[in-house]
C-alpha cells in the first residue's frame, strides 16, 4: 500500500475512530463450482420467466468475492433483481448462515416487495425458504435497531405520532420555566424574528389548535362562570380564572366583541387565552399564563412555513443529529451575527435539555438512538447488503460501522455491499446525503485495498430518448458520479418526450382554465389501446396532487396512479407525467452555518443551499426516469418557468405543445 495512504489511514483512525472500518478478512471463498451452480439457478429462473438474463456487470455484482463493495446502479438497471440473486448466492451456494446476513432497505413497502420476490424465486428453485426467515433477513434499519434494544416509544414529533408533539411543547415549557438564560434568549430571539402574517391558511391552523386545546381541556372538568360575564368557557386553577373562549371557538360569532367586553369587565386574576396560549398553558401542566412560554408562529430564514419557535428548534436539532452532532459545535458561534448567536444559544440549551429528558423518559428519536446505541452481539450484521445506499444518513452509517467493527474484533467474518445511485438522492431534508455513498472509500477499506467499485450501466426500463432527456436534468449538479447509461428499450412510433405548457400554470399553481385542458390531455392518453393504459401522475407539491385527485373522474382512477415525486422513486409506468414546475430550493444561512461548523476545515461537503438546488435537479431526474415509453411534463410557458425547467428545455429539446392544442394532437 502507498506510504502516504498508510499515513492518512492512521491519522483518520485517530481523528475519527468511530467512523472508519478496515475489513481485515480475506475475500469470500468463491470457487468455480459455486459459480456454475449459481449460473444453473439463474437459468432456471430465466426459463420460468421470473427475470431476464443478467448483464455482464450484474454477474460481476452477483459473483463478486470482495468483502467491501460499492455498486452504482442507475434507474431501470435491474439492481433489485441483481441484489436478490446476490443474496441467493451468499446463502444457497457460499453456505453463509442466514442468521449472519441482513439486507437493508428504507421502507416497509420496499422490504415487503423484496421478500415477496425472494420467496417466489425460492419456490421456482425448490429451495425451502420460509416467510419468517425472509422477514428476519430483509428489514429496515429502524426495525433492526429496535430489535437490539429494550422496547421504547420513539420520539418523532410529527403527524405519525400524536403524543410526541405535546411532549415537545411540555419540555419546551419546562425549560422556559426553569432556565432564566433560556427565557432571556427566547424573548430576544422573538423580538428579531418575523412573525407570521395572516394568510388564507391561518383559519385552518387556528381550528387545528382549538381542536387540540378542546381535546386536552376535557381533564379540567366542567367550566365555572364568573358573575356578570357571559363567556363560552372558563376554568379556575391556582387562584386564576383562565378563559378558553377563543381557544375553544376561534371562529365563533362576535369573538372580538366578547374579548373587548372581557378586558373591560374581568378582574385582574382572569386571563383570556387564545388558541396558541391555550396550548402553551396546557403544555405547562397547569401553570398560570405568566409562567407559560410565548408560542407565536414565526418565520426563520429559509423556512417556507411559519412555525412556533419550539418546532423550529426541533427541526434544527434533527438536522444536527442527522449530521452526527449531539449539540451545536462551539465554533458555530464564531463570526455569527446577533440573531444567529441567539439561535445557537437557544438551540444548545434546548437540545441539552431535550436529550436529558428524553433519556429519562425512554423516548429517544431514531437518530439519537443510532448515535448512542452501543455495539451489540447481533451476528445478523456480519454480512450487510444495503439497498438505496444513497439515502443513508450519518448516524445510521456510524451505527453500522460500530457494529461491524465490534463483530470483527470478536472474530466474526464480515462483509459490506452498498448498492445505490447518487443521481436519485432526494431525501436531504431527513439527513440523507449522496456524498456518504460517493465517499464510502473514506470510511471502509478491505484487506489493505480500496473497496471494489461496480457500475451497472444498462437501463432496461426506458427508451434512449427518455434516458437522455432525464439525464439532462442533472447537467448542473455540482457533484455526481460520471457514468454512461445504455438504453435497451426500442422507441415506439412518435415522440416519447413532450412538454405541454399553459399560461394559467404558474409554477406549482394551476388555475381552472388549465385544469380543463389537462383533463382533456389525460383523456386522450387513456384512449383504448391493445393493453390497459398505465399512467403515473407526479407533482412536487401535495396540494397539487390533492386538487388532481378531486378533479379526475372516478372511472379513470384504475388507470392513473398519483403520487409525489419523492414517493415515485422505485415506481415505473408506460407513461409518466410531471404536473407543475419544480420550485427552486431556498437557501438557509443558519443550516449552512451548522453544516460548516460540523465539517470544520473539511471541504468535502457542499453548502446546504447548493445541496438543496442539486436535490431539486435530482428530483426532476427521478420523475422523468419513471417512464417506459412516453414521458410528459406539464408546466408553465418557458418564460415563466423556473431556471431548472428552462435549462432542461434547452438541453433535452422535448417536443413542445400548448395545452390548448391537446385535443388536436393525434
Amino acid at each position: 500500500m502507498d506510504p502516504l495512504m498508510n499515513l492518512w489511514d492512521g491519522l483518520y483512525r485517530r481523528l475519527h475512530p468511530r467512523t472508519f472500518l478496515r475489513i481485515d478478512t480475506k475475500d469470500l471463498n468463491v470457487r468455480p463450482a459455486h459459480i456454475a451452480a449459481m449460473q444453473a439457478d439463474v437459468g432456471r429462473l430465466i426459463s420460468a420467466g421470473v427475470l431476464r438474463s443478467p448483464s455482464t456487470a450484474q454477474w460481476q455484482m452477483i459473483l463478486s468475492p470482495a468483502t467491501a463493495c460499492r455498486v452504482l446502479a442507475g434507474a431501470g438497471s435491474g439492481k433489485s433483481s441483481a441484489l436478490l440473486l446476490r443474496l441467493i448466492f451468499l446463502l444457497r451456494h457460499l453456505q453463509i448462515d442466514d442468521q449472519h446476513v441482513s439486507l437493508f432497505s428504507f421502507t416497509r413497502a420496499s422490504c415487503q416487495d423484496l421478500r415477496t420476490r425472494l420467496l417466489h424465486m425460492a419456490r421456482v428453485l425448490a429451495w425451502p425458504y420460509s416467510e419468517p426467515q425472509a422477514r428476519h433477513l430483509i428489514t429496515t434499519f429502524h426495525a433492526r435497531l429496535l430489535s437490539a434494544h429494550p422496547p421504547c416509544h420513539i420520539f418523532m414529533a410529527n403527524n405519525e405520532d400524536t403524543s410526541s408533539p405535546l411532549l415537545l411543547r411540555r419540555l419546551y415549557s419546562e425549560l422556559w420555566q426553569n432556565d432564566r438564560r433560556f427565557r432571556r434568549t427566547i424573548t430576544a430571539l422573538l423580538d428579531i424574528l418575523r412573525p407570521a402574517t395572516i394568510t388564507a391558511s391561518d383559519p385552518e391552523r387556528r381550528r387545528h389548535d382549538a381542536a387540540e386545546v378542546q381535546t386536552h381541556a376535557a381533564r379540567l372538568g366542567p367550566p365555572q362562570r364568573l358573575p356578570g360575564l357571559d363567556l363560552h368557557a372558563h376554568v379556575f386553577v391556582q387562584g386564576h380564572y383562565l378563559f378558553l373562549d377563543e381557544a375553544l371557538c376561534p371562529d365563533g360569532p362576535h369573538i372580538e366583541r366578547r374579548r373587548q367586553h372581557f378586558v373591560q369587565q374581568a378582574p385582574g386574576h382572569a386571563h383570556w387565552l387564545s388558541a396558541e396560549e391555550g396550548q402553551a398553558w396546557l403544555c405547562g401542566q397547569g401553570q398560570i399564563p405568566r409562567a407559560c412560554p410565548p408560542m407565536p408562529r414565526v418565520f426563520c430564514p429559509g423556512d417556507a412555513q411559519p412555525r412556533p419557535l419550539h418546532e423550529h428548534l426541533w427541526l434544527y436539532a434533527q438536522y444536527l443529529h442527522a449530521l452526527g452532532e449531539w449539540i451545536p459545535p462551539r465554533r458555530a458561534r464564531s463570526g455569527a451575527q446577533a440573531e444567529e448567536k441567539l439561535l445557537l444559544t437557544a438551540l444548545h440549551l434546548f437540545m441539552r435539555h431535550l436529550q436529558r429528558r428524553l433519556q429519562q423518559l425512554h423516548r429517544p428519536s431514531y437518530d439519537m438512538l443510532f448515535l448512542q446505541a452501543s455495539a451489540s452481539t447481533q451476528t445478523a450484521l456480519c454480512h450487510l447488503l444495503i439497498d438505496e445506499a444513497q439515502d443513508i444518513n450519518r448516524p445510521t452509517l456510524l451505527w453500522l460501522l460500530r457494529q461491524q467493527q465490534d463483530l470483527q474484533q470478536h472474530g466474526h467474518a464480515i462483509s459490506l455491499m452498498a448498492i445505490g445511485d447518487d443521481w436519485q438522492s432526494i431525501y436531504g431534508w431527513r439527513g440523507a446525503c449522496s456524498d456518504l455513498l460517493l465517499d464510502l472509500h473514506q470510511h471502509v477499506r478491505r484487506a489493505g485495498q480500496d473497496l471494489q467499485d461496480i457500475v451497472l450501466p444498462d437501463n432496461f426500463r426506458s427508451t434512449t430518448t427518455i434516458v437522455s432527456a432525464s439525464q439532462c436534468a442533472l447537467e448542473d449538479v455540482s457533484r455526481r458520479s460520471q457514468r454512461h447509461t445504455q438504453a435497451h428499450r426500442c422507441a415506439a412510433n412518435g415522440p416519447d418526450v413532450l412538454y405541454y405548457s399553459h399560461p394559467h400554470i404558474l409554477g406549482v399553481h394551476v388555475a381552472d382554465p388549465a385544469w380543463r385542458s389537462i383533463l382533456q390531455l389525460l383523456e386522450r392518453l387513456l384512449q383504448p389501446s391493445p393493453k390497459p393504459p398505465d399512467l403515473l401522475l407526479m407533482s412536487a407539491r401535495q396540494s397539487l396532487l390533492a386538487e388532481a385527485t378531486r378533479r379526475i373522474p372516478l372511472s379513470w382512477r384504475q388507470y392513473i396512479r398519483l403520487c409525489s415525486l419523492h414517493a415515485a422513486k422505485g415506481l415505473e409506468a408506460d407513461t409518466a407525467v410531471i404536473l407543475g414546475d419544480i420550485p427552486r430550493a431556498q437557501g438557509h444561512d443558519w443550516r449552512d452555518r451548522l453544516l460548516r461548523a460540523h465539517l470544520g476545515l473539511s471541504d468535502t461537503r457542499r453548502p446546504y443551499a447548493e445541496q438543496q438546488e442539486d436535490e431539486a435537479r435530482r428530483l426532476a431526474y427521478v420523475g422523468l426516469s419513471r417512464a417506459r415509453t412516453t414521458c410528459l411534463w406539464i408546466g408553465p410557458p418557458p418564460p415563466q418557468a423556473s431556471l431548472l425547467l428552462q435549462r432542461w428545455l434547452q438541453a433535452a429539446r422535448p417536443k413542445q405543445h400548448s395545452l390548448a392544442e391537446a385535443k388536436m394532437i393525434s
